[in-house]
Order: structure tokens, then C-alpha cells, then sequence
């Protein structure tokens, strides 16, 4: 199903958020109240690309320039994200890969990494001074939480892996969201990007 208007909306949010002149929290409230829930693949998948560019979870409002500004090949893939949308094709891809149960655990890994310095902060000068009872089991546990929490959370991006290259091989990855370089290629022909051009 392609939705026009929204796919037109989110051209818009797309360029203002790449360019900064968009917050990440305003991104936030457009991708919720409208993206998120979309019956257009394009329009879910797009936005959720574009969610997945900055954090959701500072203080203060952020604008994606300085030094949180985007790399050239993202912002590639941003312009032809925005061109994806003008062009009316069906959103052909999978579905990104993503395990939830993993994302939650990666979360928990995170906090760990805190927790477990706070643990062997407490627990080692407990058990130097010979209080054994309280002061081994939490430099223990932290050791424990804080090698285990790293690990994990370096290494969940790995067991995605043969689901990523599944999803890479399922179409020409160097021109996504459009499945196809000759898709690209017509597009780059008919749509038009206020004279940018696209690669």
C-alpha cells in the first residue's frame, strides 16, 4: 500500500531531521503519532531508519549537525530514502532483522555495566579490609555483572548476523529502501530532488 500524503510527510521530516533544522524529539512525536503505526511498509521502515539515527534517551532536545551530524554515506542513504518516497514504489524488503528479547537483554547489559562498577566500588574495600561476609559476595557479583554485562553487549550484534545477510541478500543492499538498482536508477530519471543529486 503506498499512502501518499504520509509518504510526503515523512519526505519532509526526513530532510529536516537530517539537516538539523528538526529536534529528535520532534522526530520522536511524528514517528509515534504517525509513522510507527503506518499501513505503508515504505513509511514504517523509513521512519524507523530515521529513529534509529540518533537517541531517544538524552536530557535535552538534539539536532543531528556538529558534532552529532551524520557521516556522508547515511546521509546518502537518507536522500535516497527521501527519493524512495517520491517515487511510488511498494516497500519490497523483509522486515529489518530484530530480536526483541535480545534488544531488551542488550538494555539490561548496559545498565549492568554501571552496576557492576558500583558493586566492586563498594565490595573491594569491604573485602581488603577483611569483612568477608559482605564484601566478597558484591565483589563477586560485580566482577561477574560487569564481565558478563560487556560481553554481551559487545557481542548481540553478532548473533543477528545470518539474519542481517539474509536481509542484505535479498535485494541490491547499496541502493535500500529500493530494492533494485534499476528502481534507483529510473527514479533518480523521473523524481527530483530539488537538483541534488543522488547516488
Amino acid at each position: 500500500m503506498v499512502d501518499s500524503d504520509l509518504r510526503a510527510s515523512l519526505s519532509q521530516d526526513v530532510r529536516r531531521l537530517v539537516t538539523g533544522r528538526m529536534t529528535n524529539d520532534d522526530f520522536d512525536d511524528a514517528y509515534y503519532e504517525h509513522y510507527d503505526s503506518s499501513d505503508d511498509r515504505a513509511v514504517r521502515e523509513i521512519a524507523g531508519f530515521c529513529y534509529s539515527l540518533y537517541s531517544s534517551d538524552l536530557l535535552f532536545p538534539m539536532r543531528l549537525r556538529g558534532r552529532h551530524a551524520l557521516d556522508a554515506d547515511t546521509k546518502c542513504t537518507c536522500t535516497r530514502a527521501v527519493l524512495f518516497l517520491r517515487s511510488g514504489l511498494e516497500y519490497e524488503w523483509p522486515a529489518f532483522p530484530d530480536e526483541p528479547g535480545l534488544r531488551m537483554f542488550s538494555g539490561l547489559a548496559f545498565l549492568g555495566i554501571p552496576a557492576g562498577i558500583a558493586f566492586l566500588l563498594v565490595g573491594t574495600p569491604l573485602t581488603l579490609s577483611g569483612d568477608m561476609q559482605f564484601g566478597a559476595p558484591l565483589f563477586v557479583g560485580g566482577l561477574l555483572t560487569l564481565v558478563g554485562s560487556i560481553w554481551f553487549w559487545r557481542s548481540w550484534p553478532k548473533m543477528l548476523e545470518p539474519q542481517w545477510k539474509s536481509f542484505r541478500d535479498s535485494g541490491d543492499y547499496d541502493v535500500w529502501p529500493f530494492l533494485r538498482q534499476s528502481d534507483f536508477d529510473h527514479a533518480k530519471g523521473t523524481c527530483h530532488l530539488l537538483g541534488r543529486t543522488v547516488t
